[in-house]
């Protein structure tokens, strides 16, 4: 029998809460290369522009569950668009774009930018990035670039060492009932095959 696994909504809900900095890590939780999160199984970073030292990935995933597992259990995380959308306004709004770490650390980079973002809309014609390069991206999705000027981070990102991005902040969390109603969402759906792939790996 599967273990049913609690989902929560993460929201902004106070000028304490928000996103703190992006750190560089070797497993981004949200499975894709470039909340603090950590991941079991490592993905693919892409180099955008190795000449400019550009790397592009996301940096939050609308609508996406994410599995967590620490001191407060096994779970997993959603991010609604909006809220995506409110977070990385609230980012840039912060001046926070040089705020870059390693493993969610006390070690900050100096020399690494976020210098572009968008918010995937296809209504607005903001399209997500190639999938085959990038993964699945969903609308209302947040997808940054980075300029890495610091050789030291250019040459570990070239190595592989770091492969992805994950923010890190403050954020309130609420539980969200998937058995109360009698058909599944399209989301319960995937949080329930989620949980069930958990259960194999």
């Amino acid at each position: 029998m599967t273990k049913e696994l609690p989902v929560y909504k993460m929201r902004i809900e106070s000028d304490d809460e928000g996103l703190s900095a992006v750190a560089l890590v070797s497993l981004p939780a949200i499975e894709r290369n470039f909340v603090s999160f950590s991941a079991n199984k490592p993905v693919k970073f892409q180099i955008n522009n190795e000449e400019k030292r550009i790397v592009t990935g996301a940096l939050l995933l609308a609508d996406t569950p994410v599995y967590r597992n620490d001191e407060n259990g096994e779970y997993y995380v959603i991010i609604e668009k909006d809220e995506v959308f409110k977070t990385a306004q609230k980012y840039f709004k912060g001046g926070l774009q040089a705020s870059v770490n390693e493993e969610h650390g006390n070690n900050f980079f100096k020399g690494v930018t976020l210098f572009e973002s968008f918010i995937v809309d296809s209504n607005r014609g903001i399209n997500a990035p190639d999938p085959e390069l990038y993964g699945t991206i969903k609308d209302g999705s947040w997808v940054g670039s980075f300029f890495v000027e610091n050789d030291e981070v250019w040459n570990e990102i070239k190595q592989g060492t770091f492969k992805g991005f994950s923010v890190e902040g403050f954020f309130s969390f609420k539980e969200i009932s998937l058995n109360k109603e009698k058909e599944k969402t399209p989301l319960q759906e995937l949080v329930s095959a989620l949980q069930e792939l958990q259960t194999v790996l």
